[in-house]
């Protein structure tokens, strides 16, 4: 496995806050009224930090995780208190072996959840990177990490899952 370490032009993100107010970072948010269910399960869901992974001929890193998931960017959680660059970053490292550099904020998608006659809200947050292989070496390699199938693609598969972020990176 390649080096872990956090390779970055964006610096450390431990929350989204720290992003607010600036020129270069879009936010994108949307708050939906919810039945019980939905708030519980939205409630519980980490944060997630979606990379667009492009190499330098423009083909995109998509993957899949487990046998039954669908093709999709990487899209690592992000455990409370954890940074989310640098849990990008080991994500993509423990999943396929290759090291990547974060280029940019790409944007942050905030998803907010609420029940009606209730005060409760749950959110969850995407901070969304750009990024390239950190080595001419852009095979993925599977074996060494924990993903079921890795590769570079000029175009989404059908029926890929779309984190959000994911047609920043598709024409």
């Amino acid at each position: 496995m390649e080096n872990t370490s956090e390779t970055t032009d964006v610096g450390p993100i431990a929350d989204i806050e720290s992003l607010h107010g600036r020129d270069d970072v879009p936010f994108h948010e949307q708050t939906d009224l919810v039945d019980d269910e939905t708030f519980d399960v939205v409630a519980d869901l980490d944060d997630m930090a979606p990379i667009g992974v492009t190499t330098d001929d423009g083909s995109i890193l998509v993957m899949r995780v487990t046998d039954t998931c669908r093709w999709k960017i990487p899209a690592p959680s992000v455990a409370p208190g954890e940074g989310y660059a640098k849990a990008a970053q080991r994500w993509v490292a423990e999943q396929t072996g290759l090291g990547v550099t974060l280029d940019a904020v790409e944007g942050v998608w905030s998803y907010t959840v609420r029940l009606e006659n209730d005060d409760r809200k749950a959110t969850r947050n995407f901070v969304v990177f750009s990024a390239t292989p950190e080595t001419s070496s852009t095979t993925p390699n599977v074996e060494a990490g924990d993903a079921v199938d890795a590769g570079w693609f000029d175009a989404l598969p059908e029926n890929a899952e779309r984190p959000p972020g994911t047609d920043l990176f598709f024409d």
